[in-house]
C-alpha cells in the first residue's frame, strides 16, 4: 500500500512538470491543470475559475478549460468560480443554490441528481455564501457549503466524496429541515431483500406528494434503464417523500430532458435529522434496469423476455398490476450459496424466474392476472460470485454506509439481533464444515449449544410474526367499526384492507404443522444424534437445508408484515393529511402501527 501511494506521488509530481511546461505553450484560458491524472481513483478539489450561470454539458466537462485544482492539504483556497469535487466515478459541482451530481460514463459525463437543502418552509437555496474546506487529499474530499435562502436564511450541508466510490456521504447542517435529491426517476422503489418490494412508478399517484414506505433506503430508476440513483440514511425515523413531476413549489431540475416516456417523479425528499448522515449513491449501466409490459392472457405457461441480464447478479423481478405493493422473487441462481438458494426457494413460492441460455423466462402458476394491465420490472438487488467487482449493486450501498448486509439488516429492524445472530444458515454453516472436517465428536458441547440458540431464535422470530397477526386484526377492526358507521368510505377501506393482508399471510403462515420453532426443534434434535455416527455429512446437510428453509420463510414473513406495516403507516397519515374528517381514526392507526414497528 505504502509503494503504490509513493507511486502516485512520484507520478504527481512528474506530471506536474510536464503540465506547467505544456502549460506555456497553449492559448490563455487553456492551460492544463497540474496534479491532476484523469481516470484515476484519487480525489480532488477544482476551482472553475468563474462562476457557470448555466449546467455544463459533457464537453465542457471534460475540457475543465480554466479550472484548476486546489493544492492537496490547502484547506484555506478562497474560491473565484464554482466549487467542483471528483474522483474517476462522481463529479460533484457545487453551483450556484445547487449541488449537481453527474456520473462518468464512456459517452462522458452525465447529470444525475441535484441536491438543495430546505428549510421547514420549503425555501431553497439561492446562492451559496461561503465554503469551508475541511479535507483535501487523495484519499477523500470534503466540503462545509453554506446557501443563502431563496427568502431569508441560511442552510447548511457538509459534502464528502472518497477515493475510488460511487457514493457520496452527505450532513444536513443548520437550517436544513429536508434534503431534496432531484432525480427524474421513471420508479422509486423500496426494496425488500426478502419479501415484495413497494414500487411506484407511472399511474401510481394521486397526490403530488406521496410518504414512502422506506426506513432507511429508496431507489430510484431513472434515463431509460441506464441509471439507479439510491439513497441511504441512518435513522429509521427520517421520512422519505416522493416528489410528483408535475408537483408545484418544486424547482425543476435545469438538466431534465422531456423524453415520451417521461418520468413520473422529479425526485425525493429526505427528512433531515441533527447528526444523522445521508449518502448518495449513483450506479451506471446499460439494460441496468428493464420493463416489460404484459398482456394478461401473458400469464399462461412460460413468458420470454426479450432481455437478457448484461452481468452476472442476484437479479429480481417485480410484478407490476396494483398502485404499489409488487410480487417480487429472484431469479433463479445455480451458483447461488445454500442461504441464498433457501431465499430464492421462500421468495418464488407462487412463481419462478429463470435464465434459459441467458434469456430471462418467467414460469407462471398458470393463474391470469389479477389486472388488466401489468408489467414486469427487473434490476440487479446484489452481487453473486460471478459479479464483477467494478459492478456495484443497491445492496452494496448498503454495506458500504450502514454496515449490514440484508439478514444483518433485517435483524436489526426487528430486534433480534445478538452477539451471535444464531440464525439456521449460521448455525448450520458452522455445524456442517465440523461434520465435513470430522470434529463433530470433539465439538459436540459446542454443537449442541449452538443448536439451542438457533431454537431459541426460531421461536423468538414466529413470535414476532404472531405479534403483527395480532396488531393487524386490532387495525382490522378499529377500521372495521368505524367504517360501519360510514358506508362507502373509501380512504378507511384502503386501511382496512392493508391490515387485512397482514392478517391472511400470518394465518398462512401460522397455519403451518408443525410451527417453525417446534418443527426446528425435532431437527436440531435429528442433527445432533448424527454426532456418533461417521459419514453423516450427507444427513447433516439435508437437515441443515430443511432448517435453512425455515429461517428463509420467517425471514420473508417478518420483511412482508414489516414493508405492509409501513405502508399502513404511511397510508394512515396521508389521510389523515387529506381526509379531515378520518384524521382521528388515521392518526390513531399510524401511532398504532408505530408501536409495532418499535417494539423489539
Amino acid at each position: 500500500m505504502e509503494s503504490n501511494m509513493a507511486h502516485t506521488t512520484l507520478s504527481r509530481i512528474v506530471l506536474g512538470i510536464f503540465t506547467l511546461v505544456l502549460a506555456d505553450s497553449l492559448p490563455p484560458g487553456e492551460a492544463w491543470t497540474a496534479d491532476y491524472q484523469p481516470g484515476t481513483p484519487s480525489t480532488y478539489l477544482f476551482d472553475t475559475g468563474s462562476p457557470s450561470p448555466t449546467p455544463w454539458d459533457a464537453r465542457q466537462m471534460a475540457a475543465k478549460s480554466g479550472w484548476t485544482v486546489v493544492p492537496e492539504e490547502k484547506l484555506t483556497h478562497s474560491f473565484r468560480g464554482d466549487v467542483v469535487l471528483l474522483n474517476d466515478r462522481l463529479i460533484i459541482a457545487l453551483r450556484g443554490g445547487v449541488t449537481e451530481v453527474y456520473c462518468e460514463t464512456e459517452s462522458g459525463p452525465k447529470h444525475r441528481t441535484t441536491l438543495s437543502p430546505l428549510a421547514a418552509s420549503g425555501n431553497q437555496p439561492e446562492s451559496m455564501q461561503t465554503v469551508r474546506i475541511l479535507e483535501n487529499n487523495p484519499g477523500a474530499v470534503m466540503l462545509a457549503a453554506s446557501y443563502k435562502l431563496a427568502r431569508g436564511g441560511v442552510s447548511e450541508l457538509q459534502i464528502r466524496l472518497t477515493a475510488g466510490q460511487l457514493i457520496a456521504e452527505l450532513q444536513p447542517g443548520d437550517g436544513v429541515d429536508r434534503l431534496l435529491v432531484l432525480c427524474p426517476a421513471r420508479y422509486v422503489i423500496v426494496p425488500d431483500f426478502f419479501g415484495d418490494d413497494m414500487v411506484f412508478g407511472p399511474g401510481a399517484l394521486t397526490r403530488s406528494r406521496l410518504r414512502l414506505p422506506a426506513e432507511n433506503f429508496c431507489l430510484g430508476l431513472a434515463d431509460r434503464g441506464t441509471a439507479e440513483v439510491m439513497c441511504v440514511w441512518q435513522s429509521s425515523q427520517q421520512q422519505a417523500v416522493a416528489v410528483r413531476a408535475t408537483a408545484g413549489g418544486v424547482k425543476k431540475d435545469p438538466n431534465e430532458r422531456s423524453s415520451p416516456d417521461a418520468a413520473a417523479f422529479a425526485g425525493w425528499e429526505i427528512q433531515a435529522v441533527p447528526d444523522k448522515k445521508v449518502w448518495l449513491a449513483c450506479l451506471e449501466g446499460e439494460d441496468l434496469w428493464h420493463e416489460r409490459a404484459l398482456a394478461a392472457d401473458e400469464a399462461r405457461g412460460v413468458t420470454t423476455l426479450d432481455w437478457k441480464p448484461p452481468f452476472a447478479a442476484k437479479w429480481r423481478a417485480d410484478l407490476l398490476a396494483g398502485q404499489a405493493a409488487a410480487e417480487s422473487w429472484f431469479f433463479d441462481d445455480p451458483e447461488a450459496s445454500k442461504e441464498d438458494q433457501a431465499v430464492a426457494s421462500a421468495a418464488s413460492a407462487r412463481h419462478t424466474c429463470c435464465l434459459d441460455a441467458g434469456r430471462a423466462q418467467v414460469r407462471w402458476s398458470g393463474e391470469r392476472l389479477a389486472a388488466e394491465r401489468a408489467s414486469l420490472l427487473l434490476y440487479a438487488l446484489d452481487r453473486n460470485r460471478q459479479t464483477p467487482l467494478a459492478r456495484f449493486c443497491p445492496v452494496d450501498v448498503l454495506r458500504n454506509t450502514l454496515g449490514v448486509g440484508p439478514c444483518e439488516y433485517i435483524l436489526q429492524t426487528e430486534g433480534l439481533a445478538t452477539e451471535t445472530n444464531p440464525t439456521p444458515n449460521n448455525v448450520m454453516t458452522w455445524v456442517e464444515k465440523q461434520f465435513g472436517r470430522n470434529r463433530q465428536k470433539k465439538a459436540a458441547d459446542e454443537i449442541q449449544e449452538l443448536l439451542d440458540q438457533m431454537v431459541l431464535h426460531v421461536g423468538r422470530a414466529q413470535a414476532r410474526v404472531e405479534r403483527y397477526g395480532k396488531f393487524a386484526k386490532e387495525v382490522d377492526e378499529r377500521c372495521g367499526h368505524t367504517a360501519a358507521s360510514r358506508p362507502g368510505d373509501a380512504e378507511l377501506a384502503a386501511l382496512q384492507s392493508i391490515a387485512q393482508r397482514i392478517e391472511r399471510d400470518v394465518a398462512a403462515f401460522s397455519g403451518k404443522a408443525p410451527p417453525p420453532a417446534e418443527r426446528a426443534r425435532q431437527l436440531a434434535a435429528q442433527v445432533v444424534a448424527l454426532i456418533d455416527r461417521a459419514d453423516s455429512l450427507a444427513e447433516c446437510e439435508k437437515l441443515g437445508a430443511e432448517l435453512r428453509a425455515i429461517g428463509a420463510s420467517e425471514d420473508r414473513m417478518l420483511a412482508k408484515c414489516r414493508m405492509a406495516s409501513r405502508w399502513l403507516k404511511e397510508s394512515a397519515a396521508m389521510l389523515a393529511e387529506d381526509a379531515p374528517a378520518q384524521a382521528a381514526v388515521a392518526r390513531e392507526v399510524r401511532d398504532r402501527v408505530q408501536q409495532v414497528l418499535e417494539s423489539k
